[in-house]
């Protein structure tokens, strides 16, 4: 794992009211990590074999980010710009075809990451159903037996 994201919402009575997301990126790690960590995690500068500046790093993200808000916020491009960035985040999301744990507030279950609907949501193959995931934490673990 090379960074998380991290999205909260703040619920009031009359639904949610703001998300605030955040993510976290592995940067700067010392050579030598534990066990634990060195067989499922990495971070940039061992990836770059680099020492990896933090402010260009920052730059380039919001940048990014600027380039694909941008199209978001015109009336005219706003449902274009959906459908593409649906389209770029389908193609790139390194969950799909994974098997998967799917861990809830209330449940957990494992099955096969199949897609990505039409609103975002993550969608399992569960032992012949297919669950649409709007929110959890979702771990990637080796093919089932």
């Amino acid at each position: 794992k090379l960074a998380g994201v991290l999205a909260e919402a703040d619920a009031g009575p009359e639904g949610a009211r703001a998300v605030v997301v955040g993510i976290g990126l592995n940067i700067a790690w010392p050579d030598g990590l534990p066990d634990e960590l060195g067989a499922t995690a990495t971070a940039l500068d061992h990836l770059a074999a680099v020492r990896v500046d933090r402010d260009r790093l920052l730059a380039v993200i919001l940048a990014g980010l600027e380039a694909r808000y941008a199209p978001l916020l015109e009336p005219s491009q706003s449902g274009v710009a959906r459908r593409d960035l649906a389209g770029e985040y389908r193609r790139q999301c390194s969950t799909v075809g994974r098997y998967v744990r799917v861990e809830l507030p209330d449940e957990t279950f494992t099955g096969n990451a199949a897609g990505i609907s039409e609103d975002g949501h993550l969608l399992v193959d569960v032992g012949g159903c297919r669950r649409a995931v709007a929110a959890g934490d979702v771990v990637h673990l080796r093919p089932s037996p």
